[in-house]
């Protein structure tokens, strides 16, 4: 709503200004002095009028409200912005309890998009999802009506995409990251991190703009509320990137797959080893 009031406050502007030279330019065909005199008054005021609110309006702007704006009712009906941001934005990070949709798409899409926005255009993307082991999954489970075991391998099933992801953006590398190792075309990386808290939230950001939608026990998070934030718009924003660097920072031991420029990617088996097997068996 905000946009459509500033284009019309511009448009009433232009309006204004346009008339004033109108009227300016029609001077010439009146033949009274005073009359003239009278004309080329309105019109300049006018065309003062117009300058001096469109200046004031762009250069001394109200402070933007502190709003949070609710993209949709479900996550599901946003699932094509979520998957075509990242691949042009210079920085995602996306953090869900699964991930499950985002990794699928990475692993099985034949051209790459992402692999190599990262590797060729320098592209920067941290994805993290809840460990099959956390002990925030009972709780999820039941909050989503759902046995333990079937939401664990749905997470183990995150695990093996992040390995055929592995495999596509190591041949990514070799084919072609090899040969432009160190061209200064971006430092770019690629982590996927499983973290063992509960995440509280879906974060969905591409550079200065976040999708974030609540995990809450009334429905499955894919069947809840969308919100988005804007960097300069709320305190918000800031808000949920720090919620996600806290949670990224206190899993740093438990990197699926790693990637910086201009190194190797790595995938941690050992990493892998740990998500994937079944640890009931050894109790």
């Amino acid at each position: 709503m905000s946009r459509v009031r500033d284009f019309r406050h511009t448009a009433i502007d232009i309006i204004v200004i346009l008339t004033g030279i109108t009227l300016l330019l029609g001077v010439g065909y009146v033949s009274a002095e005073t009359a003239k005199v009278q004309i080329a008054a309105i019109a300049t005021s006018l065309i003062g009028a117009g300058l001096v609110a469109y200046l004031i309006r762009r250069f001394h702007e109200e402070p933007k409200p502190h709003v949070v704006e609710m993209a949709s009712v479900t996550r599901v009906a946003l699932d094509r912005a979520y998957r075509t941001r990242k691949y042009e934005a210079r920085e995602t990070d996306i953090l869900s309890v699964a991930l499950t949709n985002v990794l699928t798409e990475i692993a099985s899409d034949t051209e790459d998009r992402l692999l190599k926005h990262v590797v060729f255009d320098g592209a920067k993307v941290r994805l993290a999802f809840v460990s099959p082991f956390s002990p925030y999954v009972m709780q999820r489970a039941a909050e989503d009506g759902v046995p333990v075991e079937e939401l664990r391998a749905t997470l183990r099933e995150s695990v093996s995409s992040c390995v055929k992801i592995y495999e596509r953006l190591e041949a990514v590398y070799r084919t072609t990251g090899d040969k432009h190792a160190h061209e200064p075309h971006g430092a770019g990386m690629l982590v996927i991190r499983a973290i063992d808290f509960c995440p509280y939230f879906a974060i969905h950001r591409t550079d200065d703009n976040t999708l974030w939608g609540l995990y809450t026990s009334a429905h499955q998070g894919v069947y809840s509320p969308v919100f988005n934030v804007q960097r300069d718009a709320t305190a918000m924003f800031e808000h949920l990137a720090a919620h996600f660097e806290r949670l990224w920072s206190l899993s740093d031991d438990c990197d699926v797959i790693r990637y910086y420029h201009p190194k190797k990617p790595k995938l941690d088996r050992s990493v892998v080893m740990r998500l994937t097997v079944d640890h009931s068996a050894s109790n």
